[in-house]
């Protein structure tokens, strides 16, 4: 056939003179060249749209590199491969795809010479590329023959973009390299596939009038009419006749039923001599009854001196083949377009297998199926998706194959790389379900999904009517098994990266930090929730504006900003500062700058932490030291100096004077002791908890008790008590509960006047004691009220002398009586004196 093939022109000529033909005749049936073209302009719409997917996919992934200053993390791992070139063609960036896709480190890349990876014959073409890209500053496209780090081949399609980096604007160029080997093959495919049905086309219009063409003539006789004179061997092939016996035999007996009209009234005008339309598509009823398809033509002659018809005949049967072959191989790939379509919707990877899959199953005509893909170890398959033809095999399925012992058609195609067929069901499934037996035969297909020429996983199908795949079949199903494993793979690394990214997020935001990216020029990229609760807002409110507004609500950085500073020195920076704005609270800012590839600072990361409470405690460990160095100094220096005089002095001090001395040392010491005992007492609670002896007490004994000792030591005031008969007995510590009375009377007796009266109380309220202790001092302001009970606090009334003390004692009754369960509180109005009252719950 190869041989015969005609010269452009004379095809061109044929061409021309068949469509002559078949317009010249009211034929229903189109021209075959038509018919091609039409197919080959669907195809070619098909690929137009097909590349607008392309685009639109390209603008996606442009869009993700432009969020890669951001996202790090999800640039590096994105499905696209983006190269980043200085004028002389040296990789100046890449991502980790990209140097997946070269199979290289990151590393080993940068700086390298691109060309490297480039066959010989493409790389002037990519040097005109970057000249080209750069000179005019515009998108080019370059296709490109690359090579792996490992020898391997690919065809890869270049689109590239010129950018300025860098603070001298240094010009580079920006691609984004993608492996079109998979499309390649399937415009190829298409393109033989048109080839092949021209050809074919060709070569049944050339064999017209020769070997494989029917001639016969035919005459009316007395007794009938259209009877056979002469027919050649390929009519009688096509009739299934003799030549002998079709001379008795009448043409028009052997038209089918569906055109004996019209094809006899054609014969009866060239019997008589008349001109008709030639070319007309007919059926012709076989010897066995079967109808065969033929085109024919015929015109009017003389045989004998007397009117005949020459005809001629062309059997069709081979041509319809081919042609419905074509018509199918259209369709399948028509269904292939639709399946890239779907599998372009979507990138969640059991989604991807699920779309696949049931796109398979109508494109091959079989009734179930899976989906399986291979492990990161390498050693497991494991299941997508699957679509069973029969629902009792849906709890046969397992969900991970182990290749290494696994004997199932599916293990054999990953294992092999082969595609795999089996007449029956596998062993694995018939061990579990032995009722399968009873299901009759089934035909099994396993194909191993590819991606850069690695297989990641196995697509299988199941029929009960379907006995084997033609190759067409197989062309689809290699097409397909290309797609969806590239599919798979895209959708699989997206969704780590994805995964990667709400994972950060979702960390960023937990953070009890105040974080927030900002950009060079001051603006607000990111924001947690923390950052933005500090100043009453919502991070989706921060972004975008200037971080001096949304600290310091100015439009302008302030004074003492870090953020130049750790701009232009790409140093970290730490700063603490007061911020009115925020309540005067105190901002702990760490700054710490981004840097590109180049060195360059793009942003900065900005950690905010409110260290106001530490600095409040800080405060009051100061005070707290001030205040205690001076009131413990004060009673030791009282107590050292009388000890001292007493010592050294002692014949000659009266014995008056001793005894003052000695007086004073005592109530100093005793001062102190009071001191010591309540710092200790706050530094257990403070250390471990307070651990309680919990008995039974009469708060009758416990006040009387304190009260007997306490006028012993002061009797400069007058105590009275008040308490009723019958009172139910607390459950509480005695010496915790003694050491609040304590604290509680000696603050009477320092805010009281000498010879005023301090009166204790106990009454019941419900389910507790109230106890009561009231002095007659100058009451107190609702101001100290307020922070009566914080540490290190002491209340001075209108023209009183500074009173003694570190503020610790009433810090200690709070803590202890909360920790019986009860509750303390005073009650006080200037000029009139004040109550402390606590409560203790009653033992049950």
């Amino acid at each position: 056939m190869g041989k015969d093939r005609p010269k452009p022109a004379s095809r061109r000529r044929l061409k021309a003179c068949s469509e002559e033909r078949l317009v010249s005749q009211d034929s229903t049936r189109p021209p075959q060249a038509q018919d091609l073209d039409k197919r080959i302009q669907e195809l070619q719409t098909a690929q137009a749209e097909m590349e607008a997917q392309n685009r639109d996919l390209r603008q996606a992934k442009e869009e993700t590199e432009a969020l890669s200053k951001k996202y790090i993390d999800l640039y590096d791992f994105s499905p696209v491969a983006y190269f980043t070139f200085d004028r002389r063609g040296s990789i100046v960036d890449v991502n980790h795809t990209g140097a997946s896709l070269l199979g290289a480190e990151k590393r080993d890349l940068l700086q390298s010479r691109f060309k490297v990876f480039i066959a010989s014959e493409y790389r002037r073409a990519f040097r005109d590329h970057l000249a080209i890209v750069a000179r005019t500053g515009s998108r080019q496209k370059c296709e490109l023959k690359l090579m792996k780090n490992d020898g391997w081949p690919f065809q890869a399609l270049m689109e590239s973009v010129y950018v300025k980096l860098g603070r001298e604007a240094q010009g580079c160029v920006r691609s984004a390299i993608t492996d079109v080997t998979d499309r390649k093959m399937t415009l190829a495919a298409l393109e033989k596939a048109y080839l092949e049905s021209e050809e074919r086309y060709h070569s049944l219009v050339q064999t017209a009038g020769r070997a494989r063409e029917a001639v016969f003539v035919l005459q009316n006789t007395p007794e009938r009419e259209a009877v056979h004179i002469f027919a050649n061997r390929e009519w009688a092939r096509i009739s299934g006749r003799s030549v002998e016996e079709l001379q008795s035999v009448s043409f028009l007996d052997l038209i089918g039923a569906d055109c004996r009209n019209d094809v006899s009234a054609d014969v009866r005008l060239w019997l008589q001599g008349k001109h008709t339309p030639s070319l007309r598509e007919i059926t012709v009823m076989h010897r066995d009854g079967s109808s065969v398809a033929v085109e024919m033509t015929g015109a009017p002659t003389m045989f004998r001196d007397r009117p005949a018809a020459v005809c001629y005949v062309v059997d069709l049967t081979q041509h319809k083949r081919m042609e419905k072959e074509t018509k199918d191989r259209a369709a399948r790939l028509e269904a292939l377009y639709g399946v890239s379509q779907a599998l372009s919707k979507t990138l969640e990877v059991k989604s991807l297998a699920s779309t696949a899959l049931d796109s398979a199953l109508g494109v091959l005509g079989m009734e179930g199926g899976s989906v399986w893909r291979l492990d990161a170890s390498k050693e497991y398959l494991e299941l997508l998706t699957a679509s069973h033809m029969l629902e009792q095999l849906a709890d046969a399925t397992m969900n991970h194959i182990r290749l290494s012992c696994d004997q199932t058609i599916i293990a054999d195609a990953a294992r092999e790389g082969l595609v795999k067929t089996r007449t029956g069901f596998d062993p694995a499934i018939r061990a579990v379900h032995p009722f399968i037996a009873e299901l009759g035969g089934c035909f099994s297909i396993a194909c191993p999904l590819r991606a850069s020429g690695a297989i990641v996983g196995v697509i299988s199908f199941y029929s009960q009517h379907k006995g084997q795949l033609t190759r067409a079949d197989l062309e689809i199903l290699d097409s397909l098994a290309s797609m969806v494993g590239v599919a798979i793979v895209n959708a699989t690394t997206f969704d780590i990266a994805d995964r990667a990214r709400r994972e950060w997020k979702q960390t960023f935001d937990s953070m009890s930090e105040g974080l927030s990216i900002v950009d060079v020029e001051h603006n607000i990229s990111m924001a947690n929730r923390a950052m933005a609760e500090m100043f009453d807002s919502t991070p989706e409110q921060m972004v975008g504006r200037k971080c001096c507004e949304v600290v310091h609500g100015l439009k302008a950085p302030i004074s003492n900003c870090p953020f130049a500073d750790c701009v232009k020195t790409k140093e970290p920076r730490e700063v603490e500062m007061q911020e009115p704005r925020s309540g005067n609270r105190w901002l702990r800012i760490h700054l710490d700058p981004v840097l590109n590839a180049q060195g360059d600072v793009v942003a900065v990361v900005q950690a905010m932490q409110d260290i106001t409470e530490r600095k409040t405690i800080e405060k009051l460990k100061d005070d707290f030291i001030g205040m205690v160095s001076h009131e413990l100094r004060t009673p030791l220096t009282v107590v050292l100096g009388a000890l001292h005089t007493l010592l050294s002095d002692s014949s000659r001090i009266p014995e008056s004077d001793a005894e003052q001395l000695m007086q004073d040392a005592f109530w100093e010491a005793h001062s102190l002791a009071d001191i010591v005992n309540n710092l200790l007492e706050l530094s257990r609670i403070q250390a471990h908890g307070i651990k309680l002896d919990g008995s039974s007490l009469r708060m009758d004994d416990v006040v009387r008790g304190m009260v007997d000792r306490f006028n012993d030591l002061h009797r400069s005031h007058r105590i009275t008590v008040t308490i009723p008969d019958g009172l139910p007995e607390v459950k509480a510590d005695r010496l915790r509960v003694e050491l609040v009375l304590h604290n509680l009377m000696n603050n009477a007796v320092k805010y009281s006047p000498e010879g005023s009266y301090i009166r204790i109380s106990v009454a019941q309220e419900r389910d507790s004691l109230v106890v009561s202790v009231k002095d007659s001092g100058a009451g107190i302001s609702p101001e100290g009220k307020k922070r009566l009970f914080e540490p290190f606090q002491r209340l001075e009334a209108p023209g009183q002398t500074k009173v003694e003390g570190v503020g610790l004692g009433l810090v200690v009754c709070r803590r202890l009586v909360e920790a019986h369960g009860g509750r303390i509180w005073v009650e006080s109005e200037v000029g009139k004196g004040s109550t402390f009252k606590f409560t203790l719950p009653t033992a049950k």
